[in-house]
């Protein structure tokens, strides 16, 4: 268990699944599951800023103002509700449930605003990097599109607009639609 202690701070935390897929092969369900699990920490005063789930992983920048935060409990509450979400005929076939993810969540505690920066626009940017969408807020699993109030139904959870891509909208997707790259943190 890995535990913070910090002033406020904002966090980049990546967790991989080993399969190609989440469990169950189902995106919308998957997205479901992450929704209402970043519900229960929105809950426990841990802010969303930006989410993207992709196929087999997820990216999530958020912020804490609680002098201790265990992250690993975000992977472990979505391992158990994968797997109450699983038939339980397809778990019996198997003969047990695959893991949800290949090892601890990736945590990097982004200590400039330089680096907030780059990793809001790295986040919604990787749809576009993986050539699924041509820009970052066409992607149906991603929290920009509610940010831009382009989405009827409503998020689970709150994800407040640390770039306040609501007073100028056009600045900041321009901003997250660049093309070059962004290095930063493990990521390239």
């Amino acid at each position: 268990m890995r535990i913070y202690s910090f002033e406020p701070f904002y966090f980049h935390i990546v967790g991989r699944c080993p399969d190609k897929v989440w469990p169950g092969g189902d995106m919308l369900e998957a997205w479901d599951l992450f929704s209402w699990v970043l519900q229960k920490f929105s809950e426990n005063r841990i802010v969303t800023h930006a989410f993207v789930l992709m196929s087999n992983h997820y990216h999530w920048l958020c912020s804490t103002n609680k002098k201790d935060v265990n992250f690993d409990w975000f992977q472990e509450s979505l391992t158990i509700d994968f797997n109450h979400s699983l038939k339980t005929q397809e778990i019996l076939e198997r003969g047990f449930a695959n893991p949800v993810f290949e090892s601890s969540a990736k945590i990097v505690k982004l200590d400039h605003i330089v680096s907030l920066k780059n990793a809001y626009r790295y986040i919604y940017r990787n749809p576009v990097e993986a050539g699924i969408v041509g820009r970052a807020e066409k992607y149906p699993y991603s929290t920009l599109s509610y940010v831009l109030g382009r989405r009827e139904e409503e998020l689970h959870f709150r994800c407040c607009d640390v770039m306040h891509i609501i007073s100028h909208p056009q600045a900041v997707l321009d901003f997250v639609n660049l093309e070059d790259k962004v290095i930063y943190g493990l990521w390239k």
